[in-house]
């Protein structure tokens, strides 16, 4: 365990990116919107004249998208595919999944959608917390390879492990950030930041002309930066272990797994 939260404790140095207040320019004024979706408080800034009809429309997509792919949701295309193992859903679905198996292959299965059955064992899934053992995560590992989620025409998704449950909460937040730009570019807007919660998004850049500033926050310090990015048309997207955790017999662990050994 000590090992476990040790390789954790590492990873928490990827940091949660936190935006810092944008400053409106001359007499373009900032409109915001708070946001609570995908198990996280979402804020949506954006300069022009249709700003707020722009982030109300951003507020029902990224809505939308939750309810699409999220296991907390019965009802969602990927609690579909867990539940029936072999399922027809929407190209837009399919895409997602087809782009995640990408991702799991050039990272060497560093990354991998069907890592679900171990967060829900650590009760990062319900909120339920404990320690499983390793014996048990061992066997849950056998569960958790990409190369057995076969795509088929007519998006088909299948699960050929009957154990085997996936979850895109890896990159879903990536995908609605593009998504909520591309809303905000449909409604003609050209400077605004999307914070959807340790995945920032620019567009344009400030309307005074100067780069965007990208808080990097300090995990040990809520009120503190260790740095910042500048820039313009640009995401940063970073993970920490400081927002979901649980502590159990002195220990923290959060959700950020190490595969090789859950």
């Amino acid at each position: 365990m000590k090992k476990i939260v040790l390789i954790v404790l590492i990873l928490t140095l990827c940091l949660c990116s936190c935006e810092q207040e944008p400053e409106s320019a001359g007499d373009i004024e900032p409109v915001s919107r708070q946001v609570f979706a995908m198990d996280t408080y979402m804020t949506l800034t954006a300069y022009g004249e249709n700003a707020d009809e722009a982030l109300k429309a951003c507020e029902e997509e990224i809505h939308r998208i939750d309810a699409l792919l999220s296991t907390g949701n019965k009802d969602s295309e990927i609690s579909r595919i867990n539940r029936e193992k072999d399922a027809v859903v929407s190209e837009e679905t399919f895409d997602l999944i087809e782009n995640a198996l990408g991702t799991c292959e050039e990272s060497g299965g560093v990354f991998d959608i069907s890592v679900y059955p171990v967060m829900k064992a650590w009760g990062f899934a319900d909120e339920k917390y404990r320690v499983p053992s390793g014996a048990e995560l061992k066997k849950l590992l056998t569960h958790v390879d990409y190369s057995q989620i076969r795509l088929e025409e007519g998006n088909q998704v299948c699960l050929q492990d009957p154990e085997m449950e996936i979850d895109l909460g890896g990159i879903a937040k990536g995908y609605t950030s593009d998504r909520v730009v591309q809303v905000l570019k449909d409604y003609g807007i050209e400077h605004a930041v999307v914070n959807l919660g340790g995945n920032v998004q620019t567009l344009g850049n400030k309307p005074d002309g100067s780069l965007w500033k990208i808080g990097i926050q300090d995990p040990q310090n809520e009120d503190e930066f260790l740095g910042g990015i500048s820039g313009r048309d640009q995401a940063v997207v970073t993970s920490g272990g400081y927002q979901r955790f649980f502590e159990k017999d002195g220990e923290t662990y959060f959700h950020i797994i190490d595969l090789k050994d859950g």
